[in-house]
């Protein structure tokens, strides 16, 4: 939130440089995604996230320190989104892969509700009081809270004590690449949902990347209310990762994730019909709405995949997962961006709302559509090696297959040699008198 408050406030940025800001964040998953979950697959998680933690403060430091300095500029602020992205990327890779080292698989889907809920706890603190904090301390004094989040993320880390298994594997970089992309496209389960989460992700982007720029120019809300309204989706985030799991149990993961999608999907409708005093209800019901279905769905998503994927490969098919996710993101701010110049914030709002009212239809085109429950890694086994089929011997009366002819066990004129024509008996004794004589 301060930076692209900071950006608008003391910058002046246009709806296109938000777009770009918006998007340097998320470029990173697009660049270094695959080979993050390659580098995650072949060394211990917790030291690769204390790195990015103290990378992450570091770089974040230098924007208060610029803006200070009086030399603070877009560029600088595009620079820090796109290295801090980077830290991120191999953080979320390594993140994800390493809480089913933490929790066992019978609890992954809680222990992702909690997770999930915290994360949106500190969202809905960070953003709500965000607006509040840039006007007393300025959006560059509220950097410095950013600052320090990621040390107590550091302290944190360094305090867990679980015995993480010894990578394994000398494989080439690319072919491990090459290994992760195959098995995420080949099972139809994770290619329907990166499909899914790739055109969530290009809407829901757009309506974030236009959120701040409509509020503060179109409907002329506060720094401290648009801080208030940005944390509801966090709100609504924190319901939804409380229910993810009751609903899972109730209806089934599938059918859990299909409804969510469709029910809170429309609710992005109302963000273009906000205006200002009573009509900001509008933004704060549509964003809370949306912020639920999303952090449900994620907590479903999650746990399935930790949960069906094989451990080894973990890494590479959640990089692979956030591939589809995130190469949209760069696509939609900047495309959000461009229709907000040219049709106007809301507008824009009205064409990118259209699109994530609909995009749960991916479901209900996909295999999912069918199905109660998502698959475990029991269930991949069996779709990956189906056991062979026992042979079965004819009944009697029932003919015998044929086959290459005068080959195996097959005689040239498809009966199996040694039985009985159609009577599945076996085979007299040759007599051995017309034996000798030919």
């Amino acid at each position: 939130m301060a930076l692209p408050l900071l950006a608008v406030t003391e910058l002046g940025a246009s709806s296109v440089l938000m777009g770009v800001l918006s998007a340097a964040s998320y470029l990173p998953w697009v660049l270094l995604g695959l080979h993050a979950g390659a580098w995650v697959d072949r060394a211990r998680k917790r030291p690769i996230m204390l790195g990015c933690d103290v990378a992450s403060g570091l770089l974040l430091l230098s924007v208060p320190l610029a803006a200070w300095a009086g030399v603070l500029t877009m560029a600088h602020l595009a620079a820090v989104a796109f290295l801090t992205g980077c830290c991120t990327t191999v953080f979320v890779t390594a993140y994800r892969a390493y809480v089913p080292v933490v929790v066992p698989q019978a609890g992954l889907v809680t222990a992702n509700a909690r997770l999930q809920g915290g994360e949106q706890v500190a969202q809905v603190a960070g953003r709500g009081l965000g607006g509040v904090l840039v006007q007393v301390l300025g959006a560059a004094g509220c950097l410095l809270l950013d600052v320090a989040s990621f040390a107590v993320s550091a302290v944190c880390l360094s305090r867990i004590r679980a015995t993480e298994p010894a990578p394994v594997g000398e494989v080439g970089l690319r072919a491990r690449i090459t290994e992760g992309l195959r098995f995420t496209w080949a099972d139809p389960h994770l290619r329907t949902l990166g499909l899914f989460s790739a055109i969530g992700n290009l809407a829901f982007t757009g309506l974030q990347t236009l959120q701040v720029v409509f509020l503060v120019r179109d409907v002329g809300a506060a720094p401290a209310i648009v801080g208030v309204l940005a944390a509801t989706i966090s709100v609504g985030g924190i319901a939804g990762a409380a229910a993810a799991p009751w609903s899972g149990r109730r209806f089934g993961t599938a059918r859990a994730m299909v409804a969510w999608a469709l029910v809170t999907g429309p609710f992005a409708l109302l963000v273009p019909l906000t205006s200002n005093g009573p009509g900001l209800v509008l933004i704060a019901v549509g964003t809370m709405a949306t912020g639920t279905g999303l952090v449900a769905i994620t907590v479903i998503m999650t746990s399935f995949r930790q949960a069906y994927c094989p451990p080894e490969l973990l890494g590479r098919v959640g990089s692979t997962a956030a591939l589809f996710t995130y190469a949209a993101v760069p696509a939609g701010t900047l495309t959000a961006g461009a229709l907000g110049d040219v049709l106007g914030n809301r507008t824009a709002l009205w064409v990118v709302a259209a699109l994530f009212t609909g995009y749960g239809c991916v479901l209900l085109v996909s295999p999912l559509r069918t199905l109660r429950d998502l698959p475990d890694r029991a269930g991949l086994a069996v779709h990956r090696d189906p056991p062979p089929s026992p042979p079965r011997t004819p009944g009697r009366g029932e003919p015998w297959p044929r086959g290459p002819r005068g080959h195996g066990w097959f005689s040239a004129g498809g009966v199996l040699r040694g039985r009985r024509r159609g009577t599945g008996a076996p085979p007299r004794a040759p007599c051995p008198a017309r034996s000798a004589s030919g």
